[in-house]
């Protein structure tokens, strides 16, 4: 890797750590990662000018180093790998609320598209699917399965009368991390509530959610987009993806067990939230 370092970008190191994610060196005392992705060249693109608005508007986002031929990426044993600066304080251990609002405020788009209802019913058919065909033995998965599917088929019903067209630099993955939250390659264009509703949902899941955080949070937001943030923290997402980890890596299905216990947590608070907020859709089984 230090050679390659050394032909892609002039650059002469002794030493190159490794851990399970990247390699990292510093150079003139910054620090840099090497990391591998596999994304097509367009799409490395568009995460590079993100991350170029981004920091030129004040966001210490990691920047993507530019090859000494002008490229973004490089190969190495026949792998695609990027070269990033660290540039967040690394000194912070984790993102707070006050950061994803500041990231998310930064470059607004205005779209009238209102595609969730459709991705979100992709999704449950798919893992209707899978655990038809594969889910049977999980015990935890067949107990909830029904459940949770009605609350995300409830949440793509509602999904499809809320139009936001407000839309800004948002994350695949969401993290509280900082070095996934200023990740490029984890960027994307979303609604602006994406982020903060992943946040919220967060949460809830961990059970260290309050009121007065949230509506601090949706504080100058409109009326719809506080309606599709409350939908989105309905669709349970992280249920879904840890079906499909169970499912594709043969893993145990004690984790799906934490999120069943969390269900009457998870419900006290949407009803909470819904009893002070007059304008949100109707939903039967909270109301």
């Amino acid at each position: 890797m230090r050679n390659a370092l050394y032909y892609n970008y002039g650059i002469s190191i002794s030493d190159i750590h490794k851990n399970n994610f990247y390699h990292y060196f510093f150079y003139n005392e910054e620090k840099y990662i090497i990391i591998q992705h596999d994304l097509i060249y367009k799409d490395l693109e568009k995460k590079y000018y993100m991350s170029q608005y981004l920091y030129k508007n004040g966001v210490k986002v990691n920047t993507i180093i530019k090859t000494n031929k002008d490229k973004l990426e490089f190969i190495y044993d026949e792998h695609k790998y990027v070269l990033m600066k660290i540039n967040y304080d690394t000194t912070i251990n984790m993102i707070r609320l006050d950061d994803i609002i500041n990231f998310n405020n930064i470059g607004i788009w205005y779209r009238d598209e209102n595609q969730y209802f459709k991705i979100w019913s992709d999704k449950i058919d798919y893992i209707e699917y899978q655990v038809s065909e594969m889910g049977k033995e999980y015990e935890y998965i067949r107990d909830s399965i029904s459940y949770f599917i009605g609350i995300a088929e409830n949440a793509i019903s509602l999904s499809k009368n809320i139009l936001v067209n407000i839309y800004c630099i948002s994350h695949i993955k969401f993290s509280l991390e900082p070095f996934e939250f200023y990740n490029p390659l984890n960027f994307m264009v979303d609604v602006r509530i994406r982020d903060i509703a992943e946040y919220f949902k967060k949460l809830i899941l961990e059970e260290k959610f309050n009121l007065v955080l949230f509506f601090s949070g949706i504080e100058g937001l409109s009326k719809n987009e506080v309606s599709l943030l409350y939908i989105r923290m309905l669709f349970p997402n992280y249920y879904f993806d840890l079906i499909e980890e169970c499912l594709l890596d043969e893993k145990n299905d004690y984790k799906i067990k934490d999120i069943i216990k969390n269900v009457p947590y998870f419900e006290k608070q949407m009803v909470d939230i819904y009893s002070l907020l007059d304008y949100l859709p109707y939903i039967e089984w909270i109301k």
